[in-house]
């Protein structure tokens, strides 16, 4: 998950929290748009390790996803009421493996 702030120009500052598998340790970067969920295609495949990336402004319509990955595969997007997984992005960086928290 992340947390975003507005900067100047209206780019976008996302921190992801930290994967619970310790061999995740960079993160692929999504954007969709409000209201349909299943939109998100990526904008970077790597954050090169970094915990904090700046994006480029958008419209206010836009939402992101900052996705685990350990460089093989990408982890979860996240979950949907009622705790339904987010489907993958259909031009995903990473096939997807789902691991549960040790």
């Amino acid at each position: 998950m992340f947390s975003s702030r507005g900067l100047a120009g209206g780019a976008t500052r996302l921190h992801p929290a930290p994967s619970c598998l310790p061999g995740d340790a960079d993160y692929a970067v999504y954007e969709g748009e409000l209201g349909a969920y299943e939109s998100h295609v990526g904008l970077s495949c790597s954050t090169g390790g970094a915990t904090s990336i700046s994006i480029k402004p958008r419209p206010e319509s836009a939402y992101d996803l900052v996705v685990p990955t350990n460089g093989v595969r990408e982890g979860s997007y996240g979950l949907r009421s009622p705790g339904i997984e987010r489907p993958q992005a259909a031009t995903a960086c990473l096939p997807q493996e789902i691991s549960a928290c040790p």
